[in-house]
């Protein structure tokens, strides 16, 4: 799997083991876009020290990874859940490319 270039950043090339999605390692990388999609949020704003750009770049790395082990939605949202707020949920949805954000709403609604 291929997440294409961003700005300044160049495109990655994602790679996981084919066959049955593995729990242990769907877990981890649902909590870490949760944790990426935190850092976000808390640095979101006219008033922020610094780009969001870099998380969002996490962002992108660790959903490709999600995918490319073929997880299901609900661990992704159920990790959403747990590290956001419903407003901080809501912030986040709302600015993310219209791709991610439809696939951020599925795994809520699937958690």
């Amino acid at each position: 799997m291929t997440v294409g270039k961003y700005g300044d950043f160049g495109a990655e090339t994602i790679t996981a083991p084919t066959g049955t999605a593995d729990e242990r390692l769907c877990k981890v990388d649902a909590n870490g876009f949760a944790t990426e999609a935190h850092s976000f949020v808390m640095r979101y704003g006219s008033t922020a020290a610094s780009s969001t750009d870099v998380y969002y770049m996490g962002l992108r790395e660790e959903l490709a990874d999600f995918d490319a082990r073929r997880c299901g939605a609900g661990v992704l949202g159920k990790a959403l859940v747990e590290k956001l707020t419903a407003k901080q949920r809501r912030l986040f949805v709302s600015e993310l490319t219209r791709a991610m954000a439809s696939r951020v709403r599925a795994a809520l609604r699937a958690s």
